[in-house]
């Protein structure tokens, strides 16, 4: 042997090397090194700080010895450790792990974690004495816990623990410790501090109305009635803060007759609830009012304060002057106009007509009506008397005029028929028609319409259907003021123009469809609308015989010959069919125009083929004869949808993925599919393990021909973790195990696994 071989010495040093890192490790007494925090303390370091922590019964006693106040937690079940960490040996080991020195932090996210605290910003002391509302639940950790970023703590530091939840040890305390230490009483956490919204003002003084304002309006800080003042106080009264407008002779007045204090009088007509002092006058009860020197009898009983004060008064005295109650003058006027003042009433008083309890409730009648030169027959003893006493004024409640010049019925009625009557009769050479002709005093409307002659009082005779009608139909009702006016209004005033012409009163339900170029113009030697209709009724058979071609340009063919007129006409109101331009706007010739696409545009793209045969749109399958009449022999499925039908789908029956639907009519039509991908029709045997931006990507791992157990995926190209020769030799199941999906259910754990060997593979008991 040669030792300047460099195989000889290269093989050499190896194993030195192989030697020395045994030996070095069969040296080691720990696992890793010391956390910084445990690291500093000279008592932990070394094979005598190894007993400090593990030379107890359990990890967790042995941690406690240091951490007390953790400890008391713990055996209290108070504070986060007490309610949140179970009770078991390794319990601080699972959130705190030891033994990595700084590359794993004691206290950080990955502890948190451990703990259920999934996110640590987010959490509101769930389940602590603290809870985190309002202003509080917005605010960092650091703001409370000086600490609670620090990644090492100093000697004797605290990051969470060693806080009161007292408000005063972190606010200044404004009422000087007067109200204790439970501000929330009051203040609360989820309102400014001022709002005081936690607070209920005793029961004796709610907070209602104009009371309800910010406090400092009623509770000055430097005040006598502060906060701080005038919480043992006794409850203030109106006269505390509210001057009082009423004379001292009213307020002991009602004092008196409610047999209460004079203080507490205010309350019984002002309601703080209400707002404002003066609307809550209204209030007043009616015996109350007696103090005021005006006793609310009959008819003033039922008068509102607002009747007689008005609230348009400058000041108290001029909305409250003072009247006697037989001051009739004071407020009530002549509403005559001194009408009466003169003639046969000249002598009467206002109780010879009103009652004392009602103005409106007077007595004059009929029989007093004929002591007038006018008397009351017929209609006229039933008018109201505002019909022909209307007031002198605009004002309606003004003085009314009872004086009329003369009894003739034009003084009062107008002609109704603007002399139409008359100007006939004199064309024929008779005298006007009277009024007594056709109207009576009993009733103006009361004529009999059956002896009427139309066509010798008009220019228009009543044949057919014109006869049938009523009045109404060409003389419309008219919205009357009065019973003289005329009830029914001119057939010239809704129908201007020539009588005799059918279109001067009948609208061209057509439009003028029928009168184009290309319709006929005589029908059987009728013209116009008498080409289909006549006087006797406007809907008869016309339509027997009907050339839809003809008239419309739209001959009727296969389907649409069957259909009835309705179905593309629908109902049309006063027609007895609609338009079909009104239900199905477009030009006709155009399938699309009437019937909905029911493929929902998917053949319309620029892939699918515009015309078969000369056949473009619809007519590409479909024929006017039967919409299903379609062959699907030579449908290309890849050119007409987007999708090729390949493998197991070539051999799928159409209904499998196309589920059959019955249509409004009744009719069976193959449905939409699902979707293209594979996820819209396949359940996901993964769970979603590999979905990705919300869809899984299959062919990515399973090719679309053959079988699905087929795979094309490449552990190495892609996965996280490349198959060395031990783990290539492995079976999938070796690592990838089923898990509990939930309702008895189990799915294969493909992601995400650890890559690391402690991931799967747990130290042995020597190796610890």
């Amino acid at each position: 042997m040669r030792l300047a071989d460099p195989k000889v010495w290269l093989g050499g040093l190896s194993l030195a090397l192989v030697l020395a890192l045994v030996w070095l490790d069969l040296g080691r007494t720990s696992p890793g090194p010391l956390a910084t925090p445990h690291a500093r303390v000279a008592e932990l370091v070394g094979d005598a700080g190894c007993e400090r922590c593990h030379a107890t019964k359990t990890l967790a006693d042995g941690c406690v010895v240091c951490h007390e106040d953790i400890g008391a937690q713990l055996a209290t079940h108070v504070g986060f450790h007490g309610r949140t960490i179970p009770s078991e040996q390794d319990a601080c080991a699972r959130c705190h792990t030891e033994h990595h020195g700084d590359e794993l932090a004691l206290v950080g996210e990955r502890a948190f974690h451990a703990a259920g605290v999934a996110d640590v910003a987010a959490f509101r002391h769930e389940g602590l004495d603290f809870p985190l509302t309002g202003v509080h639940g917005a605010l960092e950790c650091k703001r409370c816990h000086a600490e609670a970023d620090a990644p090492v703590l100093a000697s004797g530091e605290r990051r969470f623990l060693g806080l009161v939840t007292a408000c005063a040890s972190c606010h200044e305390d404004v009422h000087a410790g007067k109200f204790g230490l439970d501000c929330a009483s009051c203040h609360g956490q989820d309102s400014p501090f001022t709002d005081a919204a936690n607070f209920v003002h005793p029961a004796s003084f709610p907070l209602v109305g104009g009371h309800a304002r910010d406090c400092k309006a009623c509770h000055d800080p430097q005040g006598p009635f502060a906060i701080e003042l005038v919480r043992e106080q006794p409850t203030r009264t109106c006269a505390s803060c509210h001057a009082s407008p009423h004379s001292e002779r009213f307020v002991d007045g009602v004092a008196a007759l409610t047999k209460i204090e004079s203080s507490a009088t205010c309350a019984l007509c002002h309601d703080a609830a209400r707002g404002r002092f003066e609307d809550d006058s209204k209030t007043m009860r009616a015996d109350l009012h007696r103090a005021s020197g005006f006793d609310l009898a009959r008819p003033h009983e039922r008068a509102t304060c607002a009747d007689c004060h008005a609230s348009t008064a400058a000041n108290f005295a001029e909305r409250y002057p003072g009247r006697r109650a037989d001051d009739c003058a004071a407020c009530h006027g002549d509403p005559h106009g001194g009408e009466f003042a003169r003639g046969a009433f000249a002598s009467a008083q206002c109780v010879d007509c009103h009652a004392p309890e009602s103005f409106a409730a007077h007595s004059f009648d009929v029989e007093a009506h004929g002591r007038t030169a006018f008397a009351l027959t017929g209609a006229h003893a039933r008018a109201k008397c505002d019909q022909c006493h209307a007031p002198l004024a605009a004002n309606a409640g003004g003085p009314r005029d009872f004086r009329v010049a003369e009894q003739a019925c034009a003084a009062c009625h107008a002609d109704a028929h603007r002399g139409e009557f008359a100007l006939a009769a004199a064309a024929r050479g008779e005298p006007a028609p009277g009024c007594a002709e056709c109207h009576g005093t009993e009733s103006f409307s009361g004529v009999d319409h059956k002896s009427f002659e139309h066509a010798r009082r008009t220019s228009f005779a009543l044949l057919g259907a014109h006869e049938r009608a009523s009045c109404e139909s060409c003389h419309p009702v008219v919205a009357a003021t009065s019973f003289l006016e005329r009830r029914v209004a001119f057939a010239s005033e809704r129908f201007p123009g020539d009588p005799n012409r059918c279109d001067t009163c009948h609208v061209d339900v057509h439009d003028g469809v029928f009168d184009s170029k290309s319709g006929p113009i005589e029908v059987d030697g009728r013209a116009t609308c008498a080409r289909c209709h006549d006087v006797e009724r406007f809907r008869g058979d016309a339509a027997r015989g009907f050339d839809h071609g003809l008239f419309t340009g739209f001959a009727l063919e296969g389907g649409h010959a069957r259909a009835s007129c309705e179905a593309c006409h629908g109902k049309g109101g006063e027609r007895a069919l609609g338009r079909v331009r009104e239900h199905f706007p477009g030009r006709p010739e155009r399938c699309e125009t009437c019937h909905a696409d029911p493929h929902g545009g998917r053949f319309t793209n620029a892939n699918a083929p515009s015309s078969i045969d000369g056949r473009e749109g619809c007519a590409r399958c479909h024929n006017v004869q039967s919409f299903g009449a379609i062959s699907t022999r030579d449908f290309d499925h890849a050119q007409w949808t987007g999708f090729a039908l390949n493998a197991a789908h070539a051999s799928t029956a159409c209904e499998a993925c196309h589920v059959p639907t019955a249509d409004a009519g009744g009719r069976t039509r193959l449905g939409r599919a699902a979707g293209a991908t594979c996820a819209a029709c396949h359940a996901d045997p993964h769970a979603g393990q590999f979905v990705v931006a919300g869809s899984s990507d299959c062919a990515k791992c399973h090719v679309d021909a053959g079988s699905f157990a087929e795979l094309v995926f490449d552990h190495d190209r892609d996965s996280r973790f490349p198959l060395d020769a031990r783990h290539a030799d492995l079976a999938c199941a070796a690592c990838h195990r089923p898990v509990e999906a939930g309702r008895g259910t189990s799915v294969t754990r493909y992601k995400p696994l650890g890559v690391e060997c402690i991931d799967c593979h747990q130290p042995t008991e020597k190796q610890r």
